[in-house]
């Protein structure tokens, strides 16, 4: 009996050992199921490209066929600096989602970073590492396309340029991942869209591509089908025409002809900047080294003669005579109408079909429908674009005036000191009291007061309160006659002084919002201050570190809807009536239209309206040309590691916020032209800023600007989470009117 009874405890004991083990790797097997069962895709960029000082969208895809739960997606670049951008993220079973994230491109090249998808419990559930972006440099045209089919996508001429930082690019955007950010959306210089393509858009993305186009984007549309309109409601009503009935025109010399000639560029915020090399893209000299090269310059292409005898099917469209800029006879070919600091571009033909699909010249055509410099098509590679970042600027003016940065003799002669005392004076003393083997304590003494020392200067120089300030800066775009609702797309240069080591919070309610540090150029070094930023659905929370006795400018990029602050009319007799909408007073408002029209006036209260009647003689470039030497120093003063005697202060916040607005006027030759292409800045007083926030397009448009300088917060919260002891505040709203000549 007894052996039965241990016969059967050893059976019993088998079988709940046989039971555990295969409940333990079933359960192993539900969990790697769970596992496997999710699919994390990474979209980085447009068509894995991306814009030198500009933001772009990392576009993520998440498939969970698994257990459900709330996850957090992290992306984190691996040399971009120690900036982290975080989005959570329900994932139900069986749903497949799909989220953009504006990540901020500081410099040319390469850059990769790392994307991770987490769980409650911040375990990687999924991630890719090392994902490669290639960036263009900020001279460099982007163009985004959305084709009728992949055979049709447009291309730009090729280049044979080693240097792909200077290689213009058109990067294909599939409808499926296309970005509802707006923001995101800005480090492309123009979009094509077809009507077929534009079907599959979605309404947060058919908002985020009309608020980039009033933002200052190019959007070139071309239809597949009239009837296609039928179903865009939103497209039909930015066309600047009224597209008809299909014809067939003899085109092909029209077209020809003005490509051949010069081109008009299209003005607008997001437009290319101009290249050095351009300035001698028409000399003589240049022209006759160019017919050895495989592309030659737009005035030496030559004729497609199967081209010129081709008939062209055109919509025939009722359209104002001065929005046409080609034609061929009566039949307009190409239409451009200007849309809040943007411009929309009709191509009255499919560029998709032929004859113009096998047109020998079509790549040079949309190179000069969107604005390519010449020398950019060419073999060498064009200078460097360099310049004096308008971040610095910002910085300095923004930055505090508790600390002072140590003069340069001071610290010369405390290191001389320092050796002085070490050396001979040590050496001497202890000769002199005949203990030599006592300089095992002398020299740590010596270390010991010497940091004391530095540590006291150092206080004396740098210590202070925690001080916040913010300068808002902010594109006002009305999206109706009465200005009840706008775009405001802000830029807030909050520069934060810490009189620790600690971490600081910021959060604001906003529909869109990213956050950066300062950006030094494309040239600059990058910020390895550590930035975590987390994106949730109309606002965001921020968390970044400032070391001790130091300071940091932290900039927030954000778009979001409200009643238009401010608003303008144009008047019958050629005045503008500006209304102030909000409740804080305009300290000071400048009016501009061209390069000498001007007009300034103080104290608009909240609710009252001014009638402002612009003269001429006044010269845009004599505003912005003044004191501008104050400008490139304090900016000098503000990247130098070192102080002055006189320390650069730029206390104006209100006129050299306007100033810098402008900053690519002072740095125009008196005989530029904005539809040119041999037209440059001068580079040695060349200032670089982030894509869209130089304003000078609108006034190259005889557009009427607007600028009206607030000492207080202007549709925007108050961003600090934490007590600054010392702050300022000020808000500079800027409007773009559209002029009699340019509707």
């Amino acid at each position: 009996m007894a052996y039965r009874s241990t016969l059967v405890k050893g059976m019993q004991s088998h079988r709940q050992k046989w039971l555990s083990r295969t409940i333990f790797v079933w359960l192993m097997l539900g969990t790697l199921a769970a596992h496997a069962a999710i699919q994390f895709d990474v979209f980085p960029g447009y068509e894995g490209r991306a814009h030198a000082g500009a933001w772009f969208p990392v576009g993520i895809e998440v498939l969970n066929d698994g257990a459900s739960f709330e996850g957090t997606i992290v992306v984190t670049p691996s040399n971009l600096g120690s900036q982290t951008v975080r989005v959570p993220v329900s994932l139900p079973n069986g749903t497949r989602k799909r989220l953009s994230l504006p990540v901020f491109c500081p410099s040319a090249g390469t850059i990769e970073f790392d994307a991770k998808l987490l769980d409650e419990r911040g375990k990687v559930r999924a991630e890719q590492t090392q994902v490669r972006l290639i960036t263009v440099g900020l001279e460099t045209p982007l163009l985004g396309v959305l084709p009728a089919n992949f055979a049709g996508r447009p291309e730009f001429p090729s280049t044979e340029n080693q240097n792909s930082d200077w290689s213009p690019a058109t990067t294909r955007i599939d409808p499926a991942i296309f970005t509802d950010n707006p923001i995101a959306l800005e480090g492309l210089n123009a979009i094509y869209l077809n009507s077929a393509r534009a079907l599959e858009l979605k309404t947060p993305q058919v908002d985020a591509l009309l608020s980039w186009l009033n933002l200052g984007g190019h959007l070139i549309v071309a239809l597949d089908q009239t009837g296609d309109l039928n179903s865009l409601p939103w497209l039909a009503k930015i066309l600047p025409a009224q597209p008809g009935e299909l014809t067939e025109v003899a085109a092909g010399n029209a077209l020809q002809s003005w490509l051949m000639g010069t081109p008009a560029i299209p003005n607008h915020a997001f437009a290319p900047k101009r290249s050095k090399s351009d300035q001698d893209s028409n000399s003589s000299t240049t022209r006759q080294k160019s017919k050895n090269q495989p592309f030659e310059r737009y005035q030496d292409l030559k004729a497609d003669p199967t081209f010129s005898n081709a008939n062209l099917p055109v919509f025939r469209s009722r359209v104002e005579s001065d929005k046409v800029i080609v034609q061929a006879g009566s039949t307009p070919l190409i239409i451009r109408q200007s849309i809040g600091r943007g411009a929309v571009t009709f191509l009255a033909f499919n560029p998709e079909r032929e004859p113009f699909k096998s047109w020998k010249l079509k790549n040079w055509f949309w190179a000069g429908l969107t604005g390519v410099p010449a020398s950019l098509l060419g073999k060498n590679s064009p200078q460097y674009w360099g310049g004096t970042s308008v971040d610095s600027l910002m910085a300095a003016m923004t930055e505090t005036t508790q600390v002072r940065k140590p003069p340069v003799l001071l610290l010369i002669l405390l290191l001389v000191a320092y050796l002085i005392v070490i050396g001979p004076f040590d050496h001497w003393w202890l000769k002199r009291i005949r203990r030599p083997m006592l300089t095992w304590i002398t020299f740590p003494c010596y270390v010991v007061l010497f940091s004391l020392l530095i540590y006291v200067i150092g206080y004396k120089l740098r210590a202070g309160r925690t001080e916040w300030n913010e300068l808002h800066v902010i594109d006002v775009l009305p999206m109706d006659s009465g200005g009840e609702r706008a775009a405001l797309r802000g830029r807030s240069f909050c520069n934060l002084y810490s009189p620790a080591n600690r971490l600081y919070q910021s959060k604001a309610n906003l529909a869109f919002s990213g956050m950066r540090f300062e950006w030094n150029g494309v040239a600059g070094k990058l910020d390895q201050s550590r930035l975590t930023f987390d994106s949730k659905p109309n606002s965001y929370s921020a968390e970044f570190f400032v070391p001790v006795w130091s300071s940091e400018l932290v900039v927030l990029d954000w778009l979001d809807y409200a009643a238009a602050p401010i608003t303008c009319e144009v008047q019958a007799g050629g005045g503008l009536k500006i209304e102030n909408h909000s409740r804080t007073l305009f300290d000071h408002v400048w009016v501009f239209r061209g390069a000498s029209e001007a007009a300034y006036f103080d104290g608009l209260r909240g609710g009252a309206s001014q009638t402002v009647s612009l003269t001429g003689g006044h010269s845009v470039n004599a505003f912005v040309q003044s004191e501008l030497s104050l400008l490139t120093a304090a900016a000098a003063s503000h990247e130098s590691a070192f102080g002055r005697r006189e320390p650069v202060r730029l206390d104006d916040w209100s006129t050299n916020s306007a100033k810098i607005s402008l900053l690519s006027l002072a740095t125009r030759p008196p005989e530029y032209d904005a539809n040119q292409y041999n037209s440059r800045p001068d580079d040695s007083r060349h200032f670089v800023g982030p894509t869209g926030f130089d304003v000078a397009p609108t006034l190259d448009r005889d557009d009427y600007l607007v600028m009206a300088w607030a000492s207080d917060n202007v549709g925007v919260p108050e961003l600090n989470s934490f007590t600054a002891f010392r702050h300022r505040r000020g808000t500079l709203l800027r409007l773009a009117v559209s002029s009699e000549k340019s509707r």
